[in-house]
């Protein structure tokens, strides 16, 4: 669903609008919930979906600019 190569959930379809956004700005405009949030799903995706989610990162984000803040963002407790 989010590298555009199956159907969404609706949670999926929600999940692929912010992911983008979470990739290139480390959730700036997120509020801490969201945070929290964000940061539990992908810290799934990366351990039990890891291939899955580096297709995501790949896509979004193909030259790692942006690797080093989101690490820092998915290690921050905002």
């Amino acid at each position: 669903c989010l590298t555009d190569k199956g159907p969404c959930t609706p949670q999926g379809k929600e999940l692929k609008k912010i992911v983008p956004e979470v990739i290139q700005t480390s959730c700036t405009k997120c509020s801490p919930q969201q945070k929290k949030v964000v940061r539990n799903v992908i810290t799934t995706m990366q351990s039990k979906y890891k291939d899955q989610w580096d297709l995501v990162v790949n896509k979004y984000d193909p030259k790692k600019q942006r690797s080093g803040e989101l690490k820092a963002f998915l290690s921050g407790t905002d």
